[in-house]
């Protein structure tokens, strides 16, 4: 993927996630959160293709996740770990960031730009769960009475 580096915003404005808050955000709001945050990131280096991707990845990985849990028999589901969805989304977020964005926002921090405030992922890090609880309960109750337990 071709990153873009201009952008429209004053580098002396830019803000952006880093590691903890990517990771911390994407554990605790799930591919959600991690979507939104690599998206404002890809946005603030003024790639705007790469933003809607990610923004829209993060939000198909929900709606493809619930409906593989929806529809997978319980049965297989009570046999695999609990943590791992969650780790496998973790770990392609991060490396999405590690790969494409880290060495970009690095020299910006460096040069004027400033790290978004923690807590502010933390906001929109529950937010996404909230978001992410309705899109499972909205999917799966329906293949819950489609294809039964």
């Amino acid at each position: 993927m071709e990153i873009i580096t201009n952008s429209s915003v004053p580098a002396t404005q830019q803000k952006f996630y880093t590691d903890g808050s990517i990771l911390g955000g994407t554990f605790l709001g799930g591919p959600l959160a991690g979507g939104y945050f690599l998206s404002k990131n890809f946005k603030g280096l003024g790639n705007e293709s790469a933003a809607k991707k990610a923004f829209w990845g993060g939000i198909a990985t929900i709606v493809i996740s619930a409906v593989l849990l929806g529809i997978t028999p319980a049965s297989v589901i009570d046999k695999l770990p609990n943590s791992a969805l969650p780790i496998i989304y973790i770990i392609c977020i991060y490396f999405i960031y590690q790969r494409l964005q880290k060495q970009l926002i690095t020299e910006r921090l460096a040069s004027s730009a400033e790290k978004q405030s923690v807590w502010k992922a933390l906001g929109i890090s529950l937010l996404c769960t909230v978001i992410t609880i309705v899109i499972f309960v909205a999917i799966m109750f329906p293949l819950e009475i489609v294809f039964g337990s």
